[in-house]
């Protein structure tokens, strides 16, 4: 039986992206796959009943999240999401108390909301990766949700989604070695940075960025079209644990480029670098990531500075 995808959204809220986003769905999926609306509920039925039941028929809920979509309010007043028989809200609690694969779908600026905002049985919902639909990027954001959502209910018939079944690579690689999926870039200046810098410039890009050779069936493909700037993701970006910056870093072509550029430098470091220097660089980055990196979260704007930082703090090391 093929899975069904359950659409929860607040009317009004971003209506314009929100009307774009269903017609798209609609054109990748037949409709009977979708749950878009709980209006043609039939009289005398359980209203809370009947969204659970719809919810426990989907395989993933797509929650969307426009600008209004946190303080939209009653004619009293009040949060609408502060309503336990607020409709929204019960069907994100559903999915989620139902062990389903929530994914928060952010609507052109908007950022996740803060959980201390949030009833305690939404908070989970702030960690949850989401996915951005920006008006000036719909289609490539578009695409590659449409592409994820095809992995997580099995409708590619090519890799088996990840859990977060966000992101996934949809061209071939380059050949080459991986060291640089985020956690293990460039480390601390050390006395090891000045002394290796020259030779790390010198090392070819790309060496240490993709993860194994592409199989004759890529390589086939690789006389194919130029494909979408998103089609270049490392296989990092197929692991299952990102977090909210790896996943904006995999979603954006710009930062993909800074991130490289990065995995570049850090390749060149590991290779001349001792046992010990390994450790230091490593043990840096780490705290680089959690303290500066990792704090960006979504923040599109944030995580090009800090990686335009980084990357000059190792290319000056006089400074």
């Amino acid at each position: 039986m093929a899975g069904k995808i359950f659409i929860s959204y607040r009317r009004g809220d971003d209506p314009g992206t929100t009307g774009r986003l269903f017609d798209a769905l609609k054109a990748a999926f037949d409709e009977d796959r979708l749950f878009l609306d709980v209006d043609n509920i039939e009289p005398g039925l359980d209203f809370i009943e009947v969204i659970k039941d719809r919810v426990s028929k989907s395989d993933v809920l797509l929650a969307v999240i426009g600008q209004h979509w946190i303080e939209a309010r009653d004619k009293n007043g009040r949060r609408r999401l502060e309503d336990p028989k607020d409709s929204v809200r019960i069907e994100i609690e559903s999915a989620i108390n139902q062990k389903k694969r929530v994914i928060p779908v952010l609507i052109g600026e908007t950022k996740i909301p803060d959980p201390d905002i949030l009833p305690d049985s939404l908070q989970v919902l702030s960690g949850r990766n989401a996915v951005p639909i920006r008006h000036e990027r719909f289609r490539d954001d578009m695409a590659n949700l449409t592409k994820s959502l095809r992995h997580i209910l099995g409708d590619d018939g090519q890799t088996q989604a990840s859990p977060t079944g966000l992101f996934q690579p949809v061209s071939p690689l380059p050949e080459g070695k991986s060291s640089s999926r985020p956690q293990d870039l460039l480390g601390g200046r050390t006395a090891l940075l000045a002394c290796a810098l020259v030779a790390v410039l010198a090392i070819a890009g790309g060496t240490y960025y993709f993860a194994e050779a592409p199989s004759p069936a890529e390589t086939k493909l690789a006389s194919a079209p130029a494909p979408s700037p998103l089609a270049q993701q490392p296989r990092w970006c197929q692991d299952a644990d990102l977090n909210p910056a790896e996943l904006r870093v995999c979603a954006t072509p710009g930062l993909l480029a800074l991130d490289k550029q990065n995995g570049d430098i850090y390749g060149g470091l590991m290779a001349k670098a001792s046992p010990e220097q390994r450790r230091a660089l490593s043990a840096d980055e780490n705290k680089w990531l959690s303290d500066t990196r990792n704090k960006c979260a979504q923040d599109e704007n944030c995580l090009y500075n800090v990686y335009r930082e980084r990357i000059a703090y190792f290319t000056n090391p006089a400074k």
